[in-house]
């Protein structure tokens, strides 16, 4: 296979632990030797020769790379010493080692969670070792390798590109998205103007036509037609027949198919957020497409600005899920407060998007029952196919697993019903009222401190939507997306 061109200037990093991840290490060193070349990865068993000092080599390699996969498996937190100590406690614990010189050195650092792992929590590791939580993790599954090294390919061909084109120690300009803004909610079109007034005409056998006088008079012989009274009564009339055909229908007169477009009214201008596009999420027309209806997509649209999520506000979207493919449809769109990053992106399937991003808070709207013991549901399974929750778990990384909600309402509307729904979310007096589609009842209310249970920045936070789909799948779209403090 060609090398890739981006790999000229840029190295890779492998980080794990023999007793946890090797054979996952090792198919992953193979495919990238394949797009890269062996030379540009770094591998212990691979690259040290015998006799080396361990640590001064792996800690300038680690130098060396611009970017750092730790593997992660079901063991690597847990791995013991001889002397029953944990191993990621000592100063000398290799895999610490590599991680820490990545962290301090800007080296940039994707966690790879093989085999059913899951990103730690910060308090369950050494201090400093707890900004890993913060990186976005890539879930790499054997029945999925190649979408999954897929994914990752595409992350390493822009980061080593960019490290080709600003040498370390340079300014590197932080690659941004053109912000989309959500399409508006637009009104009816005018009315056509009216037609001119025909050209006056013979009237009887001798009538002559009507001529006009100098600029600005009129013919003699009396006022011009749209003066005479006979014409105002029949306009009176036909206003009057239009008002009362108007009044009949807006009672129930009309025996056409109700209207499923959402009602609401039409926000100002200013109201609509301006979104950056993370993941799979792609503009289709004047929509927002967080995920086609394939396999493995996830998407996500974030606030291009932090907004003022302490005070009082209303956050208000449309969206349509359609296209429910493979195995009934699935997994739903979330939204979600989060005042991590303004790309992140969390994991994919019953993650719904957000799963695994930190000081987050989401709205979740599920659309497929995960049981229980299928990631992202490790201790507690989805109660049903359509259901509303909110999640949290303040300043740690969230989780979909239904432990860890604060909220939630069982048996919700069908949302994959292929109409259009609108969903509302207010935040007042340190609680959340969730409403979809009838906007002035709530369908769940949640007691949340946003100040509090979050890490805010001055009391901001990016706000957007998620969604994702796994081995089930539909479409999530987004018509439009509106802020409004209160």
């Amino acid at each position: 296979m060609a090398e890739s061109a981006a790999a000229a200037q840029g190295r890779i990093f492998i980080s794990y632990r023999r007793e946890d991840s090797a054979y996952p290490a090792g198919w992953l060193f193979d495919r990238l030797a394949d797009s890269y070349g062996k030379g540009q990865i770094f591998k212990d068993v691979d690259n040290i020769e015998l006799g080396e000092d361990f640590v001064e080599r792996i800690t300038a390699a680690v130098g060396s790379c611009d970017v750092l996969l730790a593997l992660i498996g079901p063991q690597w937190l847990t791995i013991a010493d001889e002397r029953g100590r944990r191993r990621l406690d000592s100063g000398d614990d290799f895999v610490r080692l590599e991680i820490e010189a990545a962290l301090t050195r800007k080296v940039l650092v994707i966690p790879i969670l093989v085999d059913g792992a899951s990103m730690p929590d910060p308090d369950e590791l050494p201090p400093s070792l707890a900004k890993l939580v913060r990186r976005q993790a890539l879930e790499l599954s054997p029945n999925r390798f190649e979408t999954d090294t897929g994914r990752l390919l595409k992350v390493l061909d822009k980061t080593l590109a960019e490290a080709a084109r600003y040498p370390r120690g340079s300014a590197v300009p932080v690659a941004d998205q053109p912000p989309i803004t959500a399409p508006p909610i637009t009104a009816p079109p005018p009315a056509p103007a009216p037609p001119p007034a025909p050209a006056p005409r013979k009237v009887g056998g001798g009538a002559k036509r009507a001529t006009r006088g100098p600029a600005g008079t009129r013919p003699a012989g009396g006022p011009a037609w749209w003066q005479r009274p006979v014409v105002w009564g029949v306009l009176v009339i036909v206003a009057g027949l239009v008002a009362i055909i108007a009044v009949v229908a807006g009672s129930g007169g009309s025996r056409g198919p109700p209207n499923t477009s959402p009602s609401v009214t039409k926000p100002h201008p200013s109201q609509f957020v301006k979104l950056r596009l993370v993941g799979d999420a792609v503009t289709q027309g004047d929509r927002v497409r967080l995920t086609s209806a394939a396999i493995d997509q996830n998407g996500a649209a974030w606030s291009t600005d932090r907004k003022n999520v302490q005070q009082p506000f209303t956050a208000t979207f449309h969206f349509q899920i359609t296209d429910p493919r493979i195995g009934g449809g699935a997994d739903g769109i979330a939204f979600v407060i989060q005042n991590h990053s303004g790309s992140s992106l969390g994991i994919r399937g019953g993650g719904i998007g957000y799963d695994g991003i930190p000081n987050s808070l989401a709205v979740e709207f599920d659309t497929s029952q995960t049981p229980v013991k299928t990631p992202p549901m490790v201790q507690v399974g989805d109660p049903d196919s359509h259901h509303i929750g909110v999640h949290t778990r303040g300043e740690r990384s969230n989780r979909a697993d239904e432990k860890f909600r604060i909220g939630r309402l069982y048996n919700s509307p069908n949302l994959k019903d292929g109409r259009p729904h609108t969903a509302r979310i207010k935040y007042m007096s340190s609680q959340l009222d969730i409403y979809l589609d009838d906007q002035d009842t709530p369908v769940l209310t949640v007691p949340v401190n946003l100040a509090t249970k979050l890490r805010l920045a001055n009391g901001t936070a990016w706000i957007g939507l998620t969604a994702a789909t796994g081995s089930y799948t539909e479409q999530h779209e987004v018509w439009s997306m509106t802020w409004q403090p209160a």
